[in-house]
């Protein structure tokens, strides 16, 4: 009997700091203020997230205030990953920080660098870059040559995702991690171990031996149970319901719903979202059905696609000149198809000009592919 109890008295023990540690990291929302709102006053009243009507989403026409694409990815799932840092390097590239080149390989492939343009940050253009921002940025060299997609080092990928992790917290999105883990109760049970480890051992006594099972036995639980995601503060789940509707726009919007009239630069300006969000095909059929129902009503729609360089490889006969509808509606663009596809099938979207809006997403997405690093960083 006092053996089981030695076993079973260090499981019971992780077994409580679990619920514990889960209970805990609740995420918290402001009290009596609207979904996704901020209160007037910043010390109003806050409430572990839980009741009924907390997860609800509104949708959001345009991007959330005060923060980037990856930081929106970033505080969505509470992980920086690949996709969050190629997010902000074509956000970089639409602002016209960056430029992305397409060659032509001696193989025929498809390669792409990347190269910074002489356009700097200044606070007449608004709000200064994020650490994360001015990290990728500093990442590329000026010139034509620019960087190599399969060249980019780890240590870019890797720092991008720590940066993305420290603005989040600077915005006090996320609360400080606690000093006290689970993998850290690990450690503790496991140095625990080796003292009736050595009793049993040294005398053969079988309390040692069941103490030291029950130790053992939880810091592997302990150990091997997955980390909690990053505990948001108000401010966070705030944020973060803003980019969830934001989210949902773009991956429920129908064609006829696109504003062409005030849809200027709109593909370019919202395709750094689509890609963090992971909706970036169904925005390319979404504006590309959109923009052939704006040309049969004569407008003729700029898809400001100056941030690529080389999109004339991917026209079987003369230049393609400015990105107008009327252009890429043309019968004699080989439109992207020799590209391979990047984020998921982006299917048909049921027109030349489909094809070729569909092109460009999977054109993006085959430099982010080559970008051969599978790290993540969970909070």
């Amino acid at each position: 009997m006092i053996e089981l109890a030695l076993i079973l008295l260090p499981v019971l023990t992780a077994g409580c700091f679990l619920w514990w540690d889960r209970r805990r990291r609740r995420d918290l929302i402001w009290a009596d203020v609207t979904r996704g709102e901020r209160p007037l006053h910043a010390d109003a009243a806050t409430r572990p997230v839980g009741r009924r009507g907390d997860d609800t989403v509104a949708v959001r026409f345009t991007p959330p205030d005060e923060m980037t694409p990856g930081m929106a990815g970033t505080v969505i799932d509470g992980t920086a990953d690949r996709r969050d840092v190629a997010a902000t390097i074509i956000d970089l590239a639409v602002r016209r920080y960056l430029t992305l080149h397409a060659h032509r390989s001696d193989g025929g492939k498809t390669q792409w660098t990347i190269s910074r343009t002489d356009l700097e940050p200044s606070p007449n253009q608004g709000q200064a870059l994020e650490r994360h921002e001015t990290l990728v940025l500093n990442s590329f060299r000026h010139g034509t040559a620019g960087t190599r997609v399969d060249e980019l080092p780890g240590a870019l990928i890797t720092g991008t995702q720590q940066a993305l992790r420290e603005d989040a917290h600077a915005h006090g999105w996320f609360s400080p991690p606690p000093r006290i883990s689970a993998r850290r109760l690990a450690a503790l049970f496991a140095v625990l171990a080796i003292v009736p480890a050595a009793v049993t051992v040294s005398s053969g006594a079988a309390w040692g031996l069941a103490l030291t099972i029950g130790l053992l036995g939880s810091a592997v639980v302990l150990a091997l149970f997955p980390t909690p995601a990053a505990t948001r503060t108000a401010a966070g789940t705030a944020t973060m319901l803003q980019a969830l509707g934001f989210q949902r726009y773009l991956a429920t919007a129908e064609a006829r719903q696109i504003r062409l009239e005030e849809a200027q630069d709109l593909f370019s300006r919202f395709l750094p979202w689509a890609i963090a969000f992971g909706v970036a095909d169904r925005w390319a059929r979404t504006f590309a059905e959109a923009a052939t129902l704006g040309h049969d009503r004569g407008l003729d729609v700029d898809f400001d696609l100056d941030w690529i360089d080389g999109l004339d490889l991917f026209r079987t006969g003369g230049d393609i000149g400015d990105e107008t509808l009327a252009v890429l509606d043309a019968g004699d663009l080989d439109v992207f198809t020799a590209i391979d596809a990047m984020t998921s099938n982006l299917g048909e979207a049921g027109s030349a000009l489909g094809d070729a809006l569909s092109g460009v997403v999977e054109g993006v997405g085959d430099f982010i592919r080559d970008i051969d690093i599978n790290i993540d960083i969970d909070f």
